[in-house]
């Protein structure tokens, strides 16, 4: 097996970022809209998102053990596999049980991606020049995750408008386009995880996959050990909780709101799906500058605190006023402020562990994210159905600020 350079597996991360990601985009315009559209009510939706994150909670350390053992690539072309199902599942879903079958697929997929692409590029390098430099690289996959968000939510969010309003109870429906398309794309994208991900094997050795089963286990273990000695680790983990809430504000409740003012679910589809375009590329922008950004503050832990501050005040914002355009200014400030802190969290993460436990740990941050993300699936739409919208965005933003501060002590 040729090693990687640092420079190709920078190259490589980005580009295999981007084309993950890409078939997310293309959803997340009908993620909401394709359910409620068949019937299903917000309250419903909101459980079903909350039963994706409390899954993907679950299984985030065994997934993250998994693949410091078994080895990312091998995890990574799981993930793929469980990811095209869903698309197929949440397509032609019309009842609560067929969702529900198609968000635990998702989850599942989710769990098992969450750290081995990151965790492959860092270890790529490490096994360089183990002071060689992550920050650009990460940086610059973060910018290439958000970019391909934008491409995809640009189709997604356009793509319905080209096939006539039908029987929403129908097997497939306009919504249910950028869904299939998603999963094409999916299968692109394992065939270059398969040639691009090298990495020396990870043997299942001797005892089979009885014992790497048993080993999972012990490697959790090491790795939540990493994450509880390490006060940067948990300080990052808060800063996660306060992200998750926001993200789940931002994808459950913004649609159906920007819904109401655009008109239709189909309708509102392709200006949602432009407003989810421009705030991706926010996030890539975001994600891009914070190498500059540390230079110019001289600090990351700072460099989170502007962005959580900056977040904060967009999602204020959010919460005080009224109008489209006006909303939709918020929405990308919120975005552009979480393209900033994903870097800063993932820098600050691996300076604090070694490979054995880094996808593990990667994990345990995301797990974090995801819980955080249940809780406020369950509880932002019964706030925002009883005391409005606002109050739902004022908690986001008064935990977002807490997240920051919590960072600045990293």
């Amino acid at each position: 097996m040729n090693p990687v350079d640092p420079r190709t597996a920078a190259r490589r991360f980005a580009g295999l970022s981007a084309l993950r990601w890409l078939p997310s985009g293309l959803i997340i315009p009908v993620m909401v809209l394709l359910p409620t559209a068949r019937g299903l009510s917000l309250a419903t939706v909101g459980g079903l998102f909350a039963l994706h994150s409390l899954l993907v909670a679950a299984l985030e350390l065994p997934t993250g053990g998994l693949a410091d053992a078994w080895g990312r690539r091998n995890v990574l072309v799981l993930s793929g596999a469980l990811a095209v199902a869903t698309t197929v599942v949440f397509a032609v879903a019309r009842d609560v049980p067929t969702f529900a079958v198609a968000m635990v697929l998702l989850a599942t997929s989710r769990a098992l991606g969450s750290g081995p692409l990151e965790a492959w590029y860092v270890d790529t390098v490490h096994a360089t020049d183990p002071d060689g430099d992550i920050r650009t690289g990460i940086s610059r996959g973060e910018a290439a995750e958000a970019l391909g968000l934008c491409v995809g939510a640009v189709g997604g969010g356009f793509l319905p408008r080209l096939f006539p309003s039908g029987d929403p109870a129908a097997l497939l429906v306009p919504l249910s386009a950028p869904v299939l398309l998603a999963g094409v794309v999916l299968l692109g994208w394992l065939a270059a995880v398969a040639v691009l991900v090298v990495e020396p094997p990870r043997p299942v050795g001797p005892r089979g996959w009885r014992g790497l089963l048993r080993d999972t286990p012990a490697t959790v273990r090491a790795g939540v050990g990493v994450a509880a000695s390490s006060r940067t680790v948990r300080l990052v983990l808060l800063s996660s909780v306060a992200a998750g809430a926001v993200l789940s504000a931002l994808e459950v409740l913004s649609p159906v709101r920007f819904a109401g003012l655009l008109g239709s679910t189909r309708d509102a589809s392709g200006p949602f799906g432009v407003l989810v375009a421009v705030s991706f590329l926010a996030v890539a922008g975001g994600s891009a500058a914070v190498p500059t950004l540390a230079r110019w503050l001289r600090s990351l832990p700072v460099v989170g605190l502007v962005a959580s501050l900056l977040g904060a005040a967009a999602l204020g914002w959010f919460a005080a006023v009224d109008g489209a355009v006006v909303l939709a200014a918020a929405y990308i400030a919120c975005y552009l402020a979480l393209g900033v802190l994903s870097p800063v969290k993932s820098e600050l993460l691996h300076r604090s562990v070694g490979s054995a436990q880094r996808a593990t740990v990667v994990s345990v941050r995301s797990l974090a994210s995801q819980a955080a993300g249940a809780v406020g699936a369950l509880t932002l739409p019964a706030l925002a159905a009883g005391a409005g919208y606002g109050w739902a965005f004022g908690v986001c933003a008064g935990v977002l600020t807490l997240g920051g501060l919590a960072l600045l002590a990293a």
